[in-house]
């Protein structure tokens, strides 16, 4: 999913490769290149940039998956303790930006400890989420 309004691009599925980005999920029409900006891992945070045929940045997206608050591509313990400090004020995550979008897995504006039980969750096999469209799947 790319929302333009927001420069992002979320649904995409743990542990994304670059090259699985390119081929699965990101088809560029014309000429141009898409360049990818990570340190790592291809996870929240990473930068998508267009460039036209002249060499000129033309957009900028930036990655969502959610539950992966530390941007390793995967949900984690990290993430939950990422979560958990900031709910008691040790590590406060900023809003608007892609990391606060992460850990807010239910999609109610806020992290609270039921972003931290859903990763738990997901993370032990219990649940699935559904990047996509920020559900559980039933």
């Amino acid at each position: 999913m790319i929302d333009t309004d927001n420069k992002v691009i979320y649904g995409l599925k743990e542990h994304i490769t670059e090259d699985e980005m390119r081929s699965q999920y990101l088809t560029l029409n014309g000429y141009g290149s898409l360049v990818f900006e990570y340190a790592v891992y291809l996870g929240t945070g990473t930068t998508v940039k267009l460039y036209n045929s002249l060499d000129q940045e033309v957009d900028s997206y930036t990655v969502i998956i959610y539950g992966d608050v530390d941007g390793d591509g995967i949900i984690s313990p990290q993430d939950v303790g990422a979560v958990k400090g900031h709910i008691s004020g040790a590590s406060p995550i900023s809003p608007d930006t892609p990391e606060f979008a992460a850990a807010d897995m239910d999609d109610d504006g806020e992290i609270t400890m039921q972003d931290a039980i859903l990763m738990k969750a997901v993370m032990s096999g219990a649940q699935v989420y559904d990047q996509a469209n920020k559900t559980l799947e039933n």
